[in-house]
């Protein structure tokens, strides 16, 4: 039996795991039911402020920081 790194499940990294259960089940959690929403802008843009706040806690960048959304979404 191998050790839990051996596994070929398992991502190598931990920001890696991070991606993947955002990816995985964060996302579609929040997009449940989404077909049947009046989606307005208010609400787009509520998704989008939201899913930005989470890549950025998983990658352990405050909003202060000033780094583009686009290196940070390159780094998830």
């Amino acid at each position: 039996m191998g050790s839990v790194q051996e596994t070929s499940f398992l991502p190598k990294s931990l920001s890696a795991l991070k991606t993947k259960v955002f990816e995985q089940f964060v996302l579609p959690v929040m997009t449940y039911g989404s077909e049947s929403w009046s989606l307005t802008m208010g609400p787009i843009r509520r998704l989008r402020v939201t899913q930005r706040a989470m890549e950025r806690a998983m990658v352990g960048v405050f909003i202060h920081d000033q780094i583009r959304n686009e290196v940070i979404r390159k780094r998830t």
